[in-house]
């Protein structure tokens, strides 16, 4: 059995953490952190988060960052996410 751990962090100081089923898939769990992050931007970083990647008003303060099974994202606060083995 496996289980997401998603982790609020401000710097390196843990704000909050959450645990949630494993059988989420690595996109949805993506999608979740996006939505997350979101709440901690200004309505224009989220308009601007969301251009085309060639635009150029676009800032990147909701991509993914990091491959393979853990990720992040947002930048202070930030959250990230890792899949763990019970």
């Amino acid at each position: 059995m496996a289980q997401w751990i998603i982790s609020k962090y401000d710097s390196l100081e843990l704000l909050q953490e959450w645990r949630i089923p494993g059988n989420i898939s690595a996109g949805q769990i993506e999608e979740l952190l996006k939505r997350l992050a979101s709440r901690d931007l200004t309505e224009m970083e989220v308009i601007n988060s969301s251009l085309r990647k060639n635009s150029r008003d676009r800032i990147n303060l909701l991509d993914r960052k990091g491959t393979g099974p853990e990720m992040h994202v947002g930048e202070n606060p930030y959250y990230l996410a890792h899949r763990e083995q019970l």
